[in-house]
């Protein structure tokens, strides 16, 4: 009895996720005023998520590394949804990564536009599978065996947060050789 409830309370702290991504998603698409946007020290906002960055990967011994610039630039943003979106893809890397391998997370700025990489590597991303990514509900199959079941709706989530901020992910990946998703946003 003890294993039955333990699997039916796992199914429905899932299915409670795919619920609360859905709302969000819902929210995001026909509420974007639920956004509170404000200036926001990008190069130190980076720096505070590589340090959180760092602690979710020791878990499963991957490096992380940070490439910033010097300089500040400010862009006016959501912190609490632009931080969602990078950890969104800052799991998938540590999920698509075996132990050992690393992330990096780099900030560029070229004129009035910012770029924050999330490098892995990685397992990769198969050519075929690169169109599909954002849509909702699509999940990779993976050959990392520790890796936990998602809903397919993170990605679908980031580029929506992406989208309310002017902005748009790009994502370059080659099968067993990592993955590179790019974030640009207009600087204020």
């Amino acid at each position: 009895y003890k294993r039955v409830i333990s699997v039916s309370l796992e199914e429905t702290k899932r299915m409670l996720k795919i619920i609360e991504d859905l709302l969000l998603l819902t929210k995001m698409n026909y509420q974007p005023d639920v956004l509170k946007f404000e200036p926001v020290d990008l190069t130190e906002f980076i720096r505070v998520i590589y340090e959180q960055a760092k602690v979710l990967a020791s878990k499963k011994n991957i490096t992380v590394k940070l490439a910033v610039p010097q300089e500040s630039r400010m862009v006016n943003a959501d912190e609490l949804h632009l931080r969602r979106l990078l950890f969104n893809l800052i799991d998938n890397a540590i999920k698509f990564t075996f132990a050992g391998g690393s992330i990096t997370i780099q900030l560029m700025y070229e004129g009035q536009k910012a770029s924050v990489s999330i490098i892995d590597t990685g397992i990769g991303i198969k050519e075929e599978n690169l169109p599909k990514l954002f849509d909702k509900f699509f999940r990779i199959d993976t050959i990392i065996k520790d890796t936990s079941p998602s809903s397919g709706l993170g990605l679908s989530i980031a580029q929506s947060i992406a989208q309310l901020h002017r902005g748009e992910i790009s994502v370059a990946s080659s099968s067993e050789e990592g993955t590179n998703f790019t974030l640009f946003l207009p600087i204020s």
